[in-house]
């Protein structure tokens, strides 16, 4: 289960089974879609106003595979988010952000450390003081 909390300090987390509950909206009502369905067979989005409350609510009976829907919003936000550019801009706000905070003393923990090595292995270099 994917913990998600939306405003630091917030004293509640929400829990979100599902990468898309809550996010996708009902274009007829403007209620959450929210997943349904089970394991054995296999699970959708629809609106949530329809699911609770029926028809007489909201007539959109739409249901979107999840699998598919997730799958597509995942590889377009890697398409078009998670590019090279942008991780590298990622990278260089980080250090500076690094050394206004730690005045130039950087000491990497294990699992930046392991993130920079990935990053190395799709061509992104960190400055030689972090390697």
């Amino acid at each position: 289960m994917t913990r998600v909390s939306v405003f630091p300090g917030a004293r509640s987390i929400a829990y979100a089974k599902y990468l898309l509950s809550g996010i996708m909206k009902c274009g007829e009502c403007g209620s959450s879609f929210v997943a349904s369905g089970s394991y054995a067979h296999y699970v959708h989005y629809r609106c949530g106003w329809n699911s609770r409350r029926g028809s007489a609510i909201c007539g959109n009976n739409s249901r979107i595979n999840a699998e598919k829907i997730e799958d597509m919003v995942v590889t377009t936000l890697c398409k078009g988010i998670l590019t090279v550019e942008s991780v590298e801009y990622l990278v260089m706000k980080v250090n500076e952000l690094l050394e206004t905070r730690q005045g130039g003393g950087v000491k990497l923990t294990p699992a930046a450390s392991g993130m920079l090595s990935s990053l190395a292995q799709v061509g992104i270099r960190a400055p030689s003081k972090y390697v």
